[in-house]
Parts: structure tokens; sequence; C-alpha cells
């Protein structure tokens, strides 16, 4: 046991009050006339023992009620069992994520909760310390440290955003050596995707703080997607809605409304069970304009954070596509030509033009001995800038070396199957294929081939009964792609078959980035935004929603533009005007991630078994923050026990003193 104020127990010497006192304290004897006193000897020694008990008695409770006083003020507490110490710098974590939104039993959001606590963690601490704030959407700067004046500033600014974050990232940040002795406190509401690591912490002093919001019902829109892709301006589409309850309780008559262009074009009420997801369909006949803005809302209280999924669908660019062939003309005429979707071009392989095909979206040169050494460089110069190639060809016998140098990257090698074999009906189901067949028939028809080429795929995507590779990508990094056969009727017939057409338009489109997203998650827009757009490379976008301007990185490809979006930005759900000049591009719409609508919390207690070396704070108020913040230097207080034993020496005292 120490003491906070030990210069307190020199009144330990005011201990010798009581004893003077009762040493002396003495009472004078009234005198009284008696006939005789023969009697009373035995009685006075009698009372004189009882009452000189009673006496020391009174003296043994006065002098432990002023003892144990004493020790009172002095500040007793028990030391810590480490010698951590309140650190000269402090990190706080405050979740601004949107579920902050949400009240707790008192009626208070729990964004207001975490700015309240913020502030008493700051004042608790001494003038001189560093403060780092971070929030969702700030992250940890190692320069961004803070005086007190400063960071309570700060946390009075925090308002909630859209973006999210998890547990782990927090943690890689913290590694940096500017804060490895800081106090760092983590104010939460701890949802369960939060904690997406139960990684070990080492060298630092955390400190849990989690925030209940009890039993929440919640019901969000999950998803949205189109039955059949849009090309050009329609005037009917189907849109799917994904609806889940998160609740644990089904929930009945649930308003859902759909917008466009500022418009309600339809809307719906939905049942749902506990735990359960539902799709509605939404048939939409109002025709669409060039750039088009839409959102779905779902009535839903008290938790509205997620109540509006926002959606755009732009005017598709045509794609543009380059064939390089002596034959089959016919066949690639069928496909892309008089299509509105494509620019398509054909060129034989001695009047080919090159600025053409360095600007397509898709290069197809079907042959491969007939490709010379210019064209070779050229398709290297199309991979390296992002272009994609797909090259058809059953032999490579004839080919120049170049040539063969090149496939010999991908393991062809020349083969002679006369028989004919079947391509594998699993390759229907291909991701690549999504959205081709609305369901597989057990007796469907299936397209042969006599294989003449054995190559290595690093994406197979059509693969055939024997284990070969049709057609596939050939490397992952690289948008090149292979048809390992020749289209003539004896070898196959893949270039008659109704696979055909779905195979090349789907490779044309991914090419050309026009399959666009009607929505992106504002999580996942760190990978970048990609889409059609020809521009010169030092053209300026902007972002905008209406109140904040975004600036973005850019990367330029030959027919494409990939933005990304700065981490300080201010981001949350909602369309977003892409804009060059005062040219509009395209709108974009930016919602949450599902995983924030699931409001199930991780517990107090499981926190303690996952971090049992670190503080967590059951039910964190001001009272609690400020006992946590004394243990790091006190320990354990321990004055209120001696306050509670003074009084009842007090109590005794005057139960004895009332005796005599």
């Amino acid at each position: 046991m120490q003491f906070l104020y030990p210069a307190v127990l020199w009144f330990l010497f005011a201990l010798s009050i009581p004893v003077i006192i009762h040493l002396f304290s003495f009472r004078r004897a009234k005198r009284l006339n008696f006939s005789s006193l023969k009697n009373l000897r035995l009685v006075k020694n009698h009372s004189d023992t009882k009452n000189n008990l009673k006496r020391y008695l009174i003296l043994l409770s006065r002098i432990l009620f002023l003892l144990l006083l004493i020790l009172c003020f002095a500040g007793p507490y028990i030391p810590s069992e480490t010698d951590r110490r309140k650190s000269e710098s402090v990190v706080i974590f405050v979740d601004n994520s949107p579920s902050m939104t949400i009240e707790s039993d008192d009626g208070i959001p729990l964004i207001d909760r975490a700015v309240g606590l913020g502030n008493q963690i700051v004042q608790k601490y001494d003038p001189n310390t560093e403060f780092y704030i971070i929030t969702s959407d700030q992250p940890f700067n190692r320069y961004n440290n803070l005086g007190k004046e400063a960071a309570l500033k700060f946390l009075s600014s925090i308002q909630v955003s859209g973006k999210t974050v998890k547990i782990s990232s927090l943690l890689i940040s913290l590694e940096d050596p500017e804060v490895k002795d800081s106090d760092i406190y983590l104010i939460s509401d701890f949802q369960n995707q939060f904690l997406d690591t139960q990684a070990g912490i080492d060298n630092q002093n955390f400190i849990f703080m989690p925030l209940k919001y009890g039993p929440v019902a919640n019901i969000s829109i999950d998803s949205l997607y189109l039955n059949e892709p849009v090309g050009g301006i329609a005037d009917e589409i189907k849109m799917n809605v994904d609806i889940t309850n998160y609740g644990n309780e089904s929930k009945e008559n649930i308003p859902v409304r759909v917008e466009l262009n500022g418009s309600q074009v339809g809307v719906t009420e939905v049942n749902l069970n506990a735990k359960a997801t539902e799709t509605i369909t939404f048939d939409i006949k109002t025709k669409l304009q060039d750039i088009n803005k839409g959102r779905v809302v779902v009535e839903d209280l008290p938790v509205s954070f997620d109540n509006e999924f926002f959606w755009s669908l732009n005017k598709l660019s045509t794609v543009s596509v380059s064939v390089i062939s002596e034959k089959n003309k016919s066949v690639f005429d069928a496909l892309f030509a008089d299509n509105q979707l494509f620019n398509y071009n054909y060129f034989s392989f001695g009047n080919i033009d090159y600025q053409n095909i360095n600007y397509a979206d898709l290069l197809i040169i079907n042959g491969v001995t007939e490709i010379s050494t210019s064209l070779l460089s050229s398709i290297r110069s199309r991979l390296s800038d992002g272009g994609s190639v797909l090259i058809v060809g059953g032999y490579i016998q004839g080919a120049s070396s170049q040539v063969r140098q090149f496939l010999s990257q991908y393991g062809f090698k020349q083969v002679n199957i006369n028989e004919k074999v079947s391509v594998e009906k699993k390759s229907f189901t291909n991701p690549f294929m999504e959205g081709v067949f609305e369901n597989i028939p057990d007796n469907l028809d299936v397209p042969w081939v006599k294989p003449k080429l054995r190559w290595r795929a690093a994406e197979p995507i059509i693969t055939l009964n024997n284990g070969m590779t049709l057609f596939g990508r050939a490397e992952l990094q690289k948008p090149i792609y292979f048809l390992s056969s020749s289209l003539v009727d004896s070898v196959t017939n893949i270039h008659n078959h109704g696979l055909f057409l779905p195979l090349l338009y789907k490779t044309a489109f991914y090419s050309s980035n026009t399959i666009q997203n009607l929505y992106y998650k504002i999580e996942a827009t760190d990978e970048g935004i990609t889409f059609d757009w020809q521009s010169e490379k030092d053209d300026i976008l902007k972002l905008s929603n209406g109140e904040n301007v975004i600036i973005p990185e850019v990367r330029y490809s030959a027919n494409s533009a990939s933005i990304f979006l700065p981490l300080e930005a201010e981001i949350n759900p909602g369309h977003y005007e892409v804009v060059s000049g005062t040219e509009l591009i395209r709108i974009l719409a930016l919602n949450l991630g599902g995983e924030e609508s699931n409001l199930e919390q991780i517990t107090s207690d499981s926190l303690k078994v996952i971090y049992p070396d670190h503080e967590v704070l059951t039910n964190p108020d001001v009272s609690e923050v400020r006992a946590t913040i004394d243990r790091m230097d006190y320990g354990q207080d321990i004055w209120q026990w001696f306050l509670i034993g003074s009084l009842i020496f007090l109590l005794i005292e005057i139960i004895l003193i009332r005796m005599i």
C-alpha cells in the first residue's frame, strides 16, 4: 500500500489528543450523606472496573477513528502490478462510421458519447501531452500530433462519415515507432465485422471502450442488379433489389420504392423473416436518358443510415473491335457488323491499319502463322498498355521464330487429335459466362473440337472433356486470350454454335469496361473506378456531390481512365458527378458496405478473452474513464474503505458513550 499525499501522515501526531483527553477527563464526585457506608465498598469496586473498561474501549475507538480518517485523506492505494505509468503520448480512435448514429439506451447518439469520452480522456492528461486523434475517415499520421487545446477542438469537429475501418488496419498503422509507448484508446460500437483479426498486441497500452446500443432491428438494401444489360437508351428495364432483415423478429408490410431521375417509378411492400433476404423485382418502364440517377428507399426506423441505396446508369459507349484475318470474315461480320454496341473494323494481314488497331478495345487475330514481326511488336505494345488481345488459331507450325518464342511462354505444343472432344458442361457455369444462361439443361448440345494445340492457361474458361483448355486467359496480369482452334468446319463447330456469340461478346465487353457498375461500395473505391473515356492526358477530372468537390488521382490507358479517391476525402453515400471542365462525363453512385448494416456487437467479455492483457471498460462513462487513467499512475484506490472504517469506529464510540 502507498499514499498519494504522504505529507498528511504528519497528522498522526493528533492520535495523542484522545489519549490526553482520556487521562485528564476526571469527573468530580458529588458528596452524599449516608447513615452507614459499611455495605458500599463492594459495590464501588465493581462499578469502577466496569466503567474503566468502557473508557478504554472509547479511547481505542477514538484512536482508530482518527487513524483511519487520517489515512483516508492521505490517499491510500494499491500500486499497479506493472510499472506502467500515464504516457506523454496518447492516441484516441473515435469510430465515426454510420452505425455510430444509433442512440444508446439514454437516447444519446453513440457518436456524441464517443466524442464526450474523448474529451474526458484529453482533459485527464497533462498539458504537455501529445495527442493523435484518428477516425474511420482520418487514418493515423505521425505528423498530425496535437496539443491539448487543439485535440479538444478536433474532437468537437468530428462528424459521421460514410467510411468504415477494420481493427487490423488500425493495428498496422499503430505499429509506427512514434506511438510505440503511447496510451491508445479505442472508442467504438465494436460491431462483429470491426474485429476482423484476433492478433495479439505487444508493447502498447490499449484501452478498449465498447459503446452499446442494445438489441436493434435493422432492414437494409444489400444490392441491386438488372436482368439484362442496357446497351442504349431503353424504354424498359427490370431491376432486382436484395433486401435483408438483420433483426431477430419478422417484419411485415415494409414499404420500398424506386426513384429514377427524381421521379418515383416503382413502389411495393415486402415481408421479411428474421435474418432473411428477399429479392424484389421492379419493372421500370420510364424512358432512360443518357445519364441516369436513381435510388431505392426502404422505410425503416429507428435505424435510418442505410435506408437509401443509390444507383446510376450511364449510356454505354460503343466497343471498338478490330479483327485481323484472311478467312472467316462472314463469321465476324455476323457478330459485330450492324450492331450499335460495336465499332467494328476488319483488316486482312496484308492491309493492317496500325493506328486503328492501337485504339481498339479488343484486337482479334485469326491465324497464328500469319503474324508478322511488326504485328507481334504491336501485340506486345498493346499488352504493356493494358489493351486486350484475342488470338485464334490451331496451328503454330509455319509461324516465325519470334512468334513461336512468344507462344512458348504459354506452353503451346502442337498435337494431332482427330477424334471429336466435347466441351465440358461445367464451362457454362464459369464466372466469365455469368448471365449468359438462365439454366443449363442436362441434354444441352455442346460444341466439339478436334484439338490441335495444347497450352497452359492461367485462367481456363472453356475446357474440354479431356482436360485441355479451348479458351482462356493466358496471363492474369495481362489481358491476352487464346482460342486454340482454327475456325474450320472440319476441326470444330464452335463458330457455328450458340456459345460463340456470348463468348466473344463477353470478351469484348470485359476489354472495354462497358459492363458498368450500377453502384460502388465506398470501402472498395481504394482499388479504383475504371470507365471508358478518351481524353488528353492533362485533363483534370473532378467529382462533385453538390456539397463537396473531390479531385481524384487519374490513371489513363488507351481508351479508359481509372480514378482513385484521396484517403482524406470526405466521402458519403450518394451520387457523384464526374466532370472534366464543364463536360459531364458520367454519374457514379456510392453506397455503404453491407457489413455496416449488421448491428451485432462484440461483448465486453469477448474482448477481455481476446485481449486479456489490456483494459476493457464494460460500461465506459466519465467516472470510469477518470478512474482508469488514475490507475495507470496510482493503481487501485482504497481510500473508500478507510473512510468506511473510520465511520464505523465513530459509531462505536457514540454507542459506548451512551452506555456509560
